[in-house]
């Protein structure tokens, strides 16, 4: 199952009963408590692994840059827009963008967990 949260939005302004100005935007954190059950081609299991590490990768080079807050979140935003988008505005690419992630992100689990509890 996929639960998503929404910081920066409703949610927040809920937890802290202030409002939050209309331009900040949204940031989706998805939580998987169950690993994928869909059939996924090869070429799909190859794209979104390496889509979701070219995102990881991106944050770990940033960090080791020493680039600013700012500037961090603008690149990644940049590159999640690119490799992991999340389209709220139509459901039928938001399903297909949440199967990505969470199919990308159980790949890279399975990858790189150094213990099979964790796999």
């Amino acid at each position: 199952s996929t639960d998503m949260a929404s910081f920066g939005g409703i949610n927040k302004k809920r937890a802290y009963g202030s409002s939050i100005p209309a331009t900040q935007k949204r940031i989706k954190i998805c939580i998987y408590d169950k690993p994928p059950q869909d059939e996924i081609s090869l070429h799909e299991f190859e794209q979104f692994a390496l889509d979701r590490m070219r995102v990881l990768k991106a944050i770990d080079a940033a960090k080791a840059k020493g680039m600013k807050a700012d500037e961090m979140r603008e690149n990644i935003e940049k590159l999640c827009a690119q490799y992991l988008p999340l389209r709220d505005n139509v459901l039928p690419e938001l399903e297909e963008d949440l199967r990505k992630d969470q199919l990308s992100h159980y790949i890279l689990r399975m990858a790189y967990s150094r213990t099979e509890e964790l796999r």
